[in-house]
Parts: structure tokens; C-alpha cells; sequence
């Protein structure tokens, strides 16, 4: 067994009879890790990895887009969609352009959003979360995103969303 199919396996593995909400902590955390792959990967001019972390990267904005529950979520599910859509396209202008600055932006931009799963992982753990309904979610991220000065109301996607 490589070291590909051990990663893959204990992935796998670590996932059954998780918690949705850690499952999504996982995506977020998969998804800094490809940033932090693709950067490194710029830095080495390692085209091929730059790429295959990139790529991967889009793979989990999409699943992370796909779960959201619009019906229970509200705001909170409307804005995370409205920042995966911004986040395709640099995404793309990163990978396309192997500039370490846009990387280093995408890193920048979903930190706080993981730091602020965390603390939900943690209260869903304590038992002072319930269920963790996309509402309950609404206002543990509302603390986190209380700094984000570009947010808007609107249904339109903000360039400068910021979790």
C-alpha cells in the first residue's frame, strides 16, 4: 500500500460516524491543505502539483457548495454559496496564473471560515449547539464574520465577502 492509498484510506476511515459538522471542518481543512500544497508547489515551479492541488481545491468548493441547505440555512447558506462562486474563478486565475499572492489570498480568506467551523465542531461537541441546523450555524458564524466590512444583504455574490 502507497503512501496515496494509506492517506486515502485513513480519510475514509476518519469520516464514518462523524458529525456533519466535522465533515465539513474535514472539507475546509482539506481544502487549506491543498492551498498550502499549491503554494509550496509554486514556489518549486512544480506545475504538475500546483495543478493537482488546485483542481482538488475545486472539487471540494464544489462538494462544500452542494451540501448547503438553502431551505434551513438562510443567509448564512446563501452567502457561503455567493463566496464559492467568487472562489472558483480565483481559483482558476491562481492556478492559471502560478501566482503565489492569489494563493496566498484564498488561504487567507478561508482560515477564519475554518476557525469559525472549529468553534461550532466545539460547541456541537458540548451539546450547547443541538443539532446544528443551518440557523444555529447562522449565528456562530455571524460572530466569526462580524469583522466582514464587504458583506452585503443581497443575493448577489461580493467580491470582497470575507468569513
Amino acid at each position: 500500500m502507497n503512501y496515496n492509498e494509506i492517506a486515502q484510506f485513513y480519510r475514509n476511515e476518519s469520516t464514518h460516524g462523524s458529525h456533519p459538522v466535522e465533515l465539513v471542518g474535514k472539507l475546509y481543512e482539506a481544502l487549506l491543505e491543498d492551498f498550502r500544497r499549491a503554494l509550496n508547489a509554486v514556489e518549486a515551479s512544480d506545475i504538475s502539483a500546483r495543478t493537482g492541488s488546485l483542481n482538488h481545491a475545486l472539487q471540494i468548493v464544489a462538494e462544500l457548495q452542494s451540501v448547503l441547505d438553502h431551505q434551513r440555512g438562510g443567509q448564512v447558506s446563501r452567502r457561503l454559496s455567493g463566496l464559492y462562486d467568487v472562489t472558483r474563478p480565483l481559483i482558476l486565475q491562481a492556478n492559471l496564473s502560478s501566482d503565489a499572492a492569489s494563493i496566498q489570498k484564498l488561504l487567507d480568506l478561508y482560515t477564519p471560515l475554518r476557525q469559525a467551523w472549529r468553534q461550532v465542531e466545539q460547541e456541537v461537541k458540548a451539546g450547547t449547539l443541538g443539532n446544528a441546523s443551518a440557523e444555529s450555524l447562522g449565528t456562530a458564524k455571524s460572530a466569526a464574520a462580524s469583522s466582514n466590512a464587504g458583506a452585503t444583504d443581497s443575493d448577489e455574490p461580493n467580491l470582497r465577502w470575507n468569513a
